[in-house]
């Protein structure tokens, strides 16, 4: 678990030691940090969850309230380890299980979904619960994949739409304001 960890962390440029730098008292050093993240993800029973979505068909919108509790239990494992949210790395962890199941939310995915849909708000039968703005990518990037499918048939894969954002993403960042 710990490898398995750092692995995704170092692949997806999203390491878990990141954290605040006000850290809490009692916040385990870097060497034991891994540690204390694979013992809280290992606790919080994460691939039972993980094994019950392997299980089924790909997602539907309706589902992703699945997937976001998912990410939200996730979420609040590394927090009690660290104190901090891990939005980018529990998103990118659980994309590496599942990539029909989880979008990949970071600055980049994000800055693309906006550079395709603006500020459009999520669909309003997404219920709420879990993280605010995985929530929210994920209705939004669910209704930028519906509205593709729509003007250019067949429906983009989770994983496409993955890779569409995030160089939509990147592009955007290459182009700085200039002074």
């Amino acid at each position: 678990m710990i490898a398995k960890l750092w692995l995704v962390g170092r692949a997806y440029a999203a390491p878990i030691e990141r954290r605040s730098k006000k850290a809490e008292p009692g916040t385990p050093t870097h060497g034991s940090y891994y540690c204390a993240a694979a013992d809280a993800v290992i606790d919080s029973d994460l691939d039972g969850r993980l094994e019950l979505l392997r299980a089924r068909t790909a997602a539907q919108l309706v589902d992703f309230e699945t997937s976001i509790q998912v990410h939200a239990h996730l979420l609040a494992a590394l927090k009690r380890v660290s104190g901090t949210v891990h939005r980018s790395f529990a998103s990118k962890y659980l994309h590496f299980h599942l990539p029909d199941w989880f979008f990949i939310l970071d600055a980049i995915a994000s800055r693309g979904l906006s550079s395709e849909c603006g500020r459009e708000r999520p669909p309003k039968h997404l219920a709420p619960g879990g993280d605010p703005e995985y929530r929210s990518f994920v209705g939004r990037a669910w209704l930028l994949r519906e509205r593709l499918a729509a003007d250019a048939p067949p429906r983009l894969t989770l994983r496409q739409l993955d890779r569409l954002l995030l160089s939509r993403g990147a592009q955007q960042g290459l182009m700085l304001p200039r002074e």
